[in-house]
């Protein structure tokens, strides 16, 4: 059995969130019931940065770049946590999981099947 996912955040009719949400479907997972709708649940940066803090580790996909930060040992300042977590309207970047001590933002199949197999 996998990890359970305990944070979902995504936005309806974005082409990313529908990927992931196809993805964890194929994994046998769907949508979480812990999911917040990113258009209608905004995030300040307080929020966000201890929501990060919460967990040891973050992955941030944009694209194919993917940045792993250990939270505990890289020490990340709040300004490097929200480039990490923050989109273009200062919101939570949708899609963002959580599940165990890792906190996964962005889409990427390969980083899904690791954080929850």
């Amino acid at each position: 059995m996998g990890k359970t996912i305990t944070f979902a955040f995504f936005r309806k009719n974005c082409k990313t969130c529908e990927k992931a949400l196809a993805h964890l479907e194929s994994l046998d997972l769907g949508l979480p019931s812990c999911a917040e709708d990113a258009r209608k649940v905004r995030k300040s940066q307080e929020e966000m940065v201890a929501l990060a803090r919460q967990h040891k580790k973050i992955i941030s996909i944009k694209g194919s770049k993917v940045v792993e930060c250990d939270i505990q040992k890289d020490a990340p300042t709040p300004a490097a946590i929200l480039e990490l977590l923050s989109g273009p309207s200062g919101n939570l970047r949708a899609p963002t999981i959580s599940a165990g001590k890792t906190l996964l933002v962005g889409f990427q199949p390969e980083a899904y099947d690791q954080l929850l197999s």
